[in-house]
């Protein structure tokens, strides 16, 4: 009997306190001096948040600028190579030029040669 009643009790000052939980207790209204301060800690809160804000901003434009100077000097590098390696391809390119007419009057002999081929045929 004991035993019972025990389990019993327990279970019911279970329930009391899951339904205490559920019940939401009434706030009651700050006093002034209290109000103030609080509204104190939330202005404080929410500069600091604006300042961190800012100070990030600031960092990442920083570092915007920075890879944009960086990608303007490689481009500038790359400019400057391409140009000295120019003159070189022009002084090698007049040598080609020279090789591709003798190919090309090549060919045409060739496309005179096959019709004289097939008429002979």
């Amino acid at each position: 009997m004991k035993k019972r009643k025990k389990k019993k009790n327990r279970i019911k000052r279970r329930k009391r306190i899951k339904t205490r939980s559920k019940i939401q207790k009434r706030k009651k209204p700050l006093k002034k001096k209290n109000r103030r301060k609080k509204k104190k800690k939330i202005y404080k809160r929410k500069v600091k948040r604006v300042i961190k804000a800012e100070k990030t901003k600031l960092h990442q434009r920083e570092e915007k600028r920075r890879l944009d100077e960086e990608v303007e000097q490689r481009l500038e590098q790359q400019k400057q190579e391409e140009q000295i390696n120019q003159p070189e391809e022009e002084k090698k390119e007049p040598k080609e030029q020279i090789n591709q007419p003798e190919e090309e009057k090549k060919e045409p002999e060739e496309q005179t040669n096959q019709p004289e081929e097939e008429k002979k045929e």
